[in-house]
């Protein structure tokens, strides 16, 4: 699951904690850190955590589609 636009990366944990869904990994682009709360959320929940530090979401959407062919 990825999340563009994140300031801290709390709230993508807590939504992800509240709803109940369990993805496989979760991306956070955005934040130049991730807050210790939702490093902890990730822990608890055993996702693991992601910080993606790529320059713009559409050169992400490019990486991401070279990894399909």
């Amino acid at each position: 699951m990825i999340f563009t636009g994140v300031s801290h990366g709390r709230s993508p944990m807590v939504a992800i904690r509240v709803k109940g869904i369990k993805p496989s990994m979760v991306v956070l682009h955005g934040p130049q850190e991730v807050d210790n709360v939702g490093v902890t959320l990730a822990k608890l929940e055993r996702i693991p955590l992601v910080l993606s530090r790529i320059s713009s979401v559409q050169e992400m959407i490019k990486n991401l589609r070279r990894l399909g062919t």
